[in-house]
């Protein structure tokens, strides 16, 4: 996408070295990698995505631990250390996004707000709020079981969620279009990430606010991984360091809006999708590998459609 064309465009300016982008959804490349591990025909040398797709190539033994990566030894740079979900620095994180609910301000004046995931179980919600369908999805039941897990909501106040006529869109596109359109008033579940870039692509600041709820607002990760055995491990290792250095953190999460790992590198994210979370939860790659299990298995779908 346009995101990897700046960074790879970036990156071959300052060194030199052509850079190439696969671009595809994290599930397909993690299983586009470990193919090649198995074939012993390695085409990637990086793989960027979330954390447990790089921990499931990692589990199959196709990623290799970062070394001799001179920005890993800065001390007192980080907002988060690259490799805090992986002490054996296979995985680096290099953004930080969060996951909440927005509304559209438009449709909801912020006295109207709810303060909480439980108050839309209540009957003056009813089929004024929207998220993608989580039988396509894992992005609700992400959200929603780490909070079970947390024990910050039960299962009962969901129950009661799911029977207030939730209208369900078939992607996250679909689920922004229709907040931004005034379909209704809030998206029950979405991340940062996903109205910074409708707002990089216009330019114009977008009549939606996030919401940071009683239970919590998930902070969550992107990450990558040099992959073992790629064709090009000593290029792997330069765009790795520069990418977590400061230069290449103003050129890759700016164009994502994000938050960077490194304190030296401004938030990126714009003030109207600045949040202030009551509670902050974080996530395990533990906790996503759990989620994807049961995102497969239709938890949520069945809960809110029985």
């Amino acid at each position: 996408g346009d995101v990897g064309m700046k960074v790879v465009k970036a990156f071959s300016d300052k060194y030199g070295i052509k850079a190439e982008i696969i671009t595809g959804g994290g599930a397909a490349l993690a299983e586009k990698i470990m193919t090649e591990k198995r074939y012993g025909t390695m085409t990637a040398d990086i793989m960027d995505a979330n954390p447990l797709q790089i921990s499931n190539i990692k589990s199959a033994g196709a990623t290799t631990r970062s070394e001799k990566i001179p920005v890993l030894e800065e001390q007192g740079v980080w907002r988060t250390e690259p490799w805090a979900s992986d002490p054996d620095r296979h995985i680096l994180l290099h953004t930080t996004l969060y996951l909440t609910s927005f509304a559209n301000t438009n449709v909801l004046k912020p006295q109207d707000f709810p303060k909480s995931f439980a108050e839309l179980a209540q009957p003056q919600w009813k089929g004024k709020v929207g998220t993608w369908d989580p039988a396509i999805s894992s992005g609700p039941t992400n959200l929603f079981l780490t909070m079970l897990r947390r024990k910050l909501i039960d299962e009962n106040t969901l129950r009661a969620i799911g029977r207030n006529d939730i209208r369900f869109a078939a992607t996250n596109a679909d689920a922004s279009r229709l907040l931004l359109q005034g379909a209704y008033g809030l998206d029950i579940e979405a991340g940062n990430i996903t109205y910074g870039q409708i707002f990089a692509s216009t330019g114009t600041p977008l009549s939606i606010r996030p919401i940071a709820m009683l239970e919590g607002t998930i902070f969550t990760n992107n990450a990558l991984a040099a992959v073992k055995d790629g064709p090009h491990p000593n290029a792997a290792k330069v765009f790795v360091n520069w990418l977590l250095s400061p230069e290449g953190q103003n050129v890759f999460v700016k164009a994502q809006l994000l938050t960077p790992v490194r304190k030296d590198v401004p938030d990126f994210v714009p003030s109207f999708l600045q949040i202030e979370p009551i509670r902050v939860v974080t996530t395990t790659v533990d906790d996503d590998r759990e989620n994807t299990q049961l995102f497969r298995d239709k938890w949520l779908a069945k809960l809110w459609k029985e």
